[in-house]
């Protein structure tokens, strides 16, 4: 409802629905009025059982395509949902690797300030953790830009 406010809408529903329903009246008054007897009546509402079956068919047709959108809508949100939760798995990952690291830090820290000679593994194993969480934010990065980007396709697309 692109700049109709919601009351207004509504009052030009409610409006559309009463002359839907003045002009319903006003034509069965018309051939009661106009028809003079029952038989009469019936052969002349008879004539539009091919309207009747038209029209049953075109909401047949409007809730098939109904059904049709929503089921893509519900795979959009679906997609949404498991990118939602690989970037959370993404981001625990990398808030464990900050833990290690931060872990593995204080020992290296805690034995030099004891002045305990540290071993290169510890070091080689720090080196190793920090090269595993520029990855994971590289990884990340690139999962939440590529969400960005299928999220500005889409919206770019609905406007059209």
């Amino acid at each position: 409802m692109h700049g109709i406010s919601k009351p207004s809408s509504y009052k030009l529903l409610l409006f559309w629905v009463f002359v839907a329903l003045v002009l319903i009246i006003s034509y069965g008054f018309i051939i009661y009025r106009s028809i003079g007897n029952w038989q009469d009546r019936s052969s002349f509402g008879e004539m539009f059982g091919a309207i009747d079956a038209l029209f049953s068919g075109l909401a047949l047709a409007g809730i098939l395509y109904t059904i049709h959108i929503q089921r893509k809508e519900i795979h959009e949100a679906h997609e949404a949902v498991n990118d939602q939760i690989e970037i959370q798995l993404l981001t625990d990952e990398l808030n464990a690797l900050r833990h290690e690291i931060d872990i593995l830090f204080y020992e290296i820290d805690l034995k030099s300030r004891l002045g305990m000679p540290s071993d290169s593994e510890d070091r080689k194993e720090f080196v190793r953790l920090k090269e595993r969480l520029i990855e994971q934010y590289k990884l990340l990065d690139s999962k939440k830009s590529e969400r960005a980007a299928k999220s500005a396709s889409k919206n770019f697309l609905k406007e059209k």
